[in-house]
């Protein structure tokens, strides 16, 4: 019997923990495990019903809550203090994706403020650019740290400045 109780106590502490630092903190996190989780949820099947299933087993197992608390308590924390989150792992800090008019496009992640963008267009010409987030909207940069282009957070529109 006591030892229900105490788990039932950590079970809830662990959830107003979780909830507390959710609620009250200004930047939160991706919550990467979770979403790791969420991901893994959806590659099971294409089928929705056996991914419904899935995902109600892994609610009543508390995977998903589990995930959440790991990713509120530890891994958002973290990030929070030191700009990465550990549960990432640095295969998920690059992308890659195909424009529509045949570009494959390079995004890797250097810190929470800065990404690499690596351009090839169809023609077989490469450029580079380093995109920063500043306090006051998001910067493009040559490599050798010239600013091409600032977009600026304004309150009626995004202003867009060339240089």
């Amino acid at each position: 019997m006591k030892m229900k109780q105490s788990i039932k106590l950590f079970v809830i502490s662990l959830t107003l923990a979780a909830f507390l630092c959710g609620s009250t903190a200004g930047c939160f996190g991706r919550f990467e495990l979770t979403r790791k989780i969420y991901s893994f949820n959806q590659r099971i099947d294409n089928d929705k019903w056996i991914q419904w299933m899935a995902f109600l087993g892994l609610c009543i197992i508390p995977v998903y809550g589990l995930g959440l608390a790991l990713d509120a308590v530890f891994g958002n924390s973290v990030e929070f203090w030191t700009g990465r989150n550990p549960i990432t792992s640095d295969a998920e800090m690059t992308k890659i994706a195909s424009g529509p008019n045949g570009e494959i496009i390079r995004a890797t992640r250097i810190d929470a403020d800065r990404v690499n963008l690596e351009v090839m267009d169809k023609d077989s010409q490469y450029y580079c650019l380093m995109m920063v987030h500043e306090n006051d909207g998001v910067s493009a940069y040559t490599p050798q740290g010239n600013l091409i282009a600032r977009i600026s957070h304004i309150r009626t529109a995004p202003e867009l400045t060339f240089y």
